[in-house]
């Protein structure tokens, strides 16, 4: 006997209703249009975004791409699902969208092959000069965070920079320090905040050390003036002699990962073991022991002239693997890249209880990592768009900017339990929730379900935006 197909598990049918633009699947994505005009980006892209080219604004394109990610959108072409929902289109009070083909020819405006085309043959480490469009996309980054800055009201903020590799098989990818092909753009963030104040697209090949005092300054420039205290917490990628210089005539407070050289090594080993203090981090259970022991003494730069050496006598928190660790770790490796492992170096200025520092400093691990993975993972910057370097730099930089966008929501709009929660869980609980949309009159309704959970998140997002706008 021959059984039936079976047409599905559960007991519905699915069909294609008749047209319907009362009903939307991004009920919430209008609050990331509220708090757009609260910091009043569509003005300010307007006077600042001009490109050649015909048919839709960039304000139109820009917003498009911004909302389409932090949706959810990985590709170019996921536009069409916003494009197609005519009830979201009238709550943001626009008549249409852009679609995919739209949106790759303003990416690709971004591009300009002649800037690329002037790679030296040596060194092949080289970062193209950036276009004036692109350029014009940082303004905007720049004016979001140094509003978002001045409204938080801190007195101190710290500054953090890193690299991280973007794989990717386009023509144009080049193979990483880390393997495989790909790029490796850099950001500067502001730790307290979770907000990207800088970014820097670059090939895979090129060095996270590459240029570090010329990226620093970048995210320095964005601070506003009257800041009372700057910190910056960097990996050993920006030990680098003429920053520290930098940071020192600005008086900026500092830790960075030391350079493990062979001289400062034999001084290390020959530290009594009396000296060195256990190594502790706080829990909720109090302090509990973390396998290593830490210890300070004074290095003095040995580069360039003695005065300068004399001013570069900073504290050098040193850090190793207790002996029982240390012995596990020895049947698996030999040599001189053993010892390097056992143990870490802190250059610092500041003058905190050295394990205290040494803690502080390990926690950039879960701040700008964080808004790496957000980026690149819950956003789009993970997913690169074209072959031309311009347009994946411009693509990149969008998701920055989308990024500090959502952290803006996040901040100033939503209560404790969302405000540092992943981007998954934003589009669950608020952007893509179904409502209807129904006119009245001449006012505009969304409605959600009897009882959403949401509801009064929303409501009250809406208040607090209108508030910003009004500051």
């Amino acid at each position: 006997m021959i059984r039936p197909l079976r047409q599905s598990l559960l007991p519905f049918k699915c069909e294609m209703m008749d047209r319907d633009d009362t009903l939307t699947g991004f009920g919430g994505l209008p609050l990331l249009h509220e708090m757009m005009l609260a910091l009043e980006l569509p003005r300010f892209v307007r006077r600042t975004l001009k490109l050649k080219g015909k048919g839709w604004e960039e304000w139109r394109l820009l917003e498009a791409l911004i909302v389409m990610t932090v949706a959810g959108g990985e590709h170019m072409g996921d536009i069409a699902m916003l494009k197609s929902d005519g009830a979201y289109h009238r709550l943001i009070g626009n008549e249409g969208m852009p679609g995919p083909k739209a949106v790759e020819r303003f990416l690709k405006r971004f591009h300009d092959q002649a800037l690329v085309d002037e790679r030296p043959l040596f060194p092949r480490s080289w970062v193209p000069k950036e276009t004036k469009a692109l350029q014009s996309l940082g303004k905007i980054d720049r004016h979001i965070a140094r509003k978002l800055i001045e409204r938080s009201g801190l007195a101190t903020v710290t500054i953090e920079n890193d690299a991280t590799v973007v794989t990717s098989h386009k023509d144009g990818a080049l193979a990483t320090y880390k393997g495989g092909v790909g790029y490796l753009p850099v950001i500067g963030t502001i730790a307290e905040l979770g907000i990207v104040i800088a970014d820097e697209f670059r090939d895979g090949n090129v060095a996270p050390a590459h240029d570090v005092l010329g990226f620093f300054k970048r995210c320095f420039s964005v601070i506003p003036k009257g800041m009372h205290h700057i910190r910056t917490r960097l990996d050993g990628a920006y030990y680098d002699h003429d920053l520290i210089d930098f940071l020192g005539r600005e008086k900026i407070s500092f830790t960075i990962t030391g350079e493990k050289r062979a001289g400062i090594l034999d001084w290390i080993e020959r530290i009594p073991d009396q000296e060195w203090k256990p190594l502790t981090k706080i829990t909720e259970q109090g302090s509990v022991p973390t396998g290593r022991e830490w210890t300070e003494i004074d290095w003095v730069s040995a580069n360039g002239s003695q005065e300068q050496m004399r001013d570069r006598t900073y504290r050098y928190l040193v850090t190793r693997k207790t002996a029982d660790q240390w012995e596990l770790f020895q049947e698996e490796a030999a040599g001189e890249v053993v010892r390097k492992e056992r143990y870490e170096l802190i250059v610092t200025n500041m003058k905190w209880e050295g394990d205290r520092l040494i803690r502080w400093h390990h926690e950039r691990g879960g701040t700008i990592e964080h808004v790496n993975k957000q980026i690149k993972s819950d956003l789009a910057g993970g997913t690169l768009p074209c072959a031309e370097f311009g347009a994946n730099a411009a693509w990149w930089r969008i998701q920055c900017i989308a990024q500090n966008l959502v952290q803006a929501l996040q901040l100033h709009a939503l209560p404790e339990e969302l405000s540092t929660c992943r981007l998954k869980k934003l589009r669950l609980w608020l952007f893509c929730i179904a409502g209807r949309v129904i006119k009245t009159g001449r006012q505009i309704i969304i409605k959600l379900r009897h009882g959403h959970p949401s509801f009064e998140i929303y409501r009250d997002a809406r208040r607090l935006i209108a508030n910003m706008a009004g500051t």
